[in-house]
């Protein structure tokens, strides 16, 4: 489980860790928390990319889908879905700290403060700079030969 194999580090991000909001402040309940967020236009645009041109590229298969399905409610794009999981998730994690905005911060993904994470989380404002200059990813289209293997995949059911 997830849970279990976070046990050992000093601090952990990314799906499915959001999901589980409820879970990690229950489980760690003096650890400090960040949410990185970004307009729900944006959010829906990138979701775009990834439920079809990311698809096909990272050839998700049926646990990505099913994990698509509890994190998202639904492992298509579908704009209304989606904008109500945004909404929902958004309230959710600042109601959950409403009490407690000492361990709590948010940061806009787009004008990412990273000494003010920093000073939040108690590390080397050094540290989060080397960490944070990395290549993101860029968003491209699937080529002929992935959409092929993809829809190969699909059709002979080979993708767990």
């Amino acid at each position: 489980h997830v849970l279990d194999q976070i046990e050992a580090l000093d601090c952990a991000g990314d799906t499915p860790l959001p999901s589980m909001a409820s879970e990690l402040l229950y489980r760690y309940p003096d650890a400090r928390f960040f949410m990185t967020t970004r307009p729900k236009d944006a959010w829906l645009k990138s979701m775009h990319w990834m439920m079809t041109e990311g698809r096909i590229i990272w050839r998700y298969g049926n646990r990505i889908d099913a994990y698509h399905n509890w994190c998202y409610g639904t492992a298509r794009y579908d704009a209304a879905i989606l904008s109500k999981a945004y909404d929902s998730h958004h309230a959710h994690v600042r109601s959950m700290f409403e009490a407690r905005a000492d361990q709590y911060m948010e940061l806009d993904i787009a004008a990412f403060d990273r000494l003010a994470l920093a000073e939040f989380a108690g590390i080397d404002p050094e540290l989060v700079e080397r960490r944070s200059n990395r290549p993101t990813n860029a968003r491209r289209k699937a080529t002929l030969a992935q959409r092929l293997t993809f829809a190969t995949d699909r059709a002979l059911r080979r993708r767990p």
